[in-house]
């Protein structure tokens, strides 16, 4: 799976890993994350 990279911020985003701390599980690809998400 692809890392993307957050122009604003440099946050980048592992869909292997997810968001743990947003509650994104691990495997959730970028174009799956909720609309509210950031």
């Amino acid at each position: 799976m692809k890392e993307y990279e957050c122009d604003l911020c440099g946050y980048v985003y592992d869909p292997t890993v997810g968001d743990p701390d947003n509650g994104i599980k691990p495997g959730t690809a970028f174009e799956d994350l909720p609309e509210d998400w950031v």
